[in-house]
């Protein structure tokens, strides 16, 4: 999180620590539409959305796929996918 203050770096992480929290109450899972929820308003690069992935697998999370209803994929999931954003 480039050109951020320190009070948003904190923020940050303790909304990745309330999705680790959220994905263990769910049986080790999140999907998409939770990390979106939890970062409303918050400009994440795919650099950040990569390190939240990294950091929640880490954790023992599994994130999902949410698929739209024309079957697209409208995030990256895995830090190891390159960023395809689908319209």
């Amino acid at each position: 999180m480039k050109g951020t203050t320190l009070v948003e770096k904190e923020k940050f992480l303790e909304n990745l620590q309330k999705l680790v929290d959220l994905g263990k109450s769910k049986k080790n899972t999140l999907d998409m539409n939770d990390i979106n929820d939890m970062f409303v308003g918050v400009d994440l690069s795919v650099e950040d959305l990569e390190n939240t992935y990294q950091y929640l697998e880490n954790k023992g999370i599994d994130v999902l796929r949410v698929m739209d209803d024309k079957g697209a994929i409208p995030f990256p999931i895995l830090p190891s996918e390159r960023a395809h954003w689908y319209a």
